[in-house]
């Protein structure tokens, strides 16, 4: 957090608060399995020598805060946090509201909002990737490497924080972006 980012230039502490990339709870784990190897040459060469790969990752939200949009604290740095009047989440994802727009009011001419730095969180993330791979020989030293890779493979969709600006008009606690969908790499190199 530097200088330019504080809501109150002059006090510091007032911007005490979760960090940009806090995550409370997170999991990660992943699993590599190599396939055995066959005596009979025709099923060594089906399903012999493959790799399969895993990646599982969760974790909650990250933190962030509203803005007002407007320098009503007169300070010249147009980092004004609203004030909380009541419950701050709606979290429907039928319509992506996160926000509870009418939970937040603008801070008063020549006063501070009282929501604290980074005090809100976004949705949450579970992904899986899978890949599998193979090296099929060619002769002692040189090989084929096929590789293919699923990265977000049951396409669940996470999404990325809401517009956080109270001047953004009805966009204001709507989530309106999300990270990548499933994708699918297929890869062949010949090492040699």
């Amino acid at each position: 957090l530097d200088a330019t980012t504080y809501q109150n230039p002059f006090n510091r502490n007032a911007d005490y608060g979760n960090c940009d990339p806090d995550l409370t709870h997170n999991f990660v784990a992943s699993f590599i399995s190599t396939s055995p190897r066959f005596t009979n040459h025709a099923a060594e060469m089906l399903a012999g020598n493959w790799q399969f790969s895993t990646i599982f990752s969760a974790h909650d939200g990250f933190p962030f805060n509203p803005v007002t949009g407007v320098d009503a604290s007169l300070t010249g740095e147009g980092r004004d946090r609203p004030n909380l009047t009541g419950d701050p989440y709606t979290r429907n994802m039928n319509t992506l509201q996160w926000l509870n727009g009418s939970a937040f009011v603008p801070n008063a001419p020549g006063t501070y909002g009282n929501v604290g730095f980074n005090s809100l969180r976004g949705p949450g993330f579970i992904n899986f990737d899978m890949g599998l791979d193979r090296n099929i020989k060619v002769t002692e030293s040189k090989y084929f490497e096929l590789r293919f890779e699923f990265f977000n493979i049951f396409n669940h969709p996470n999404f990325d924080l809401p517009a956080s600006n109270l001047h953004s008009g009805g966009s204001f606690g709507r989530i309106q972006s999300a990270a990548d969908p499933r994708i699918i790499q297929l890869g062949a190199k010949f090492v040699f």
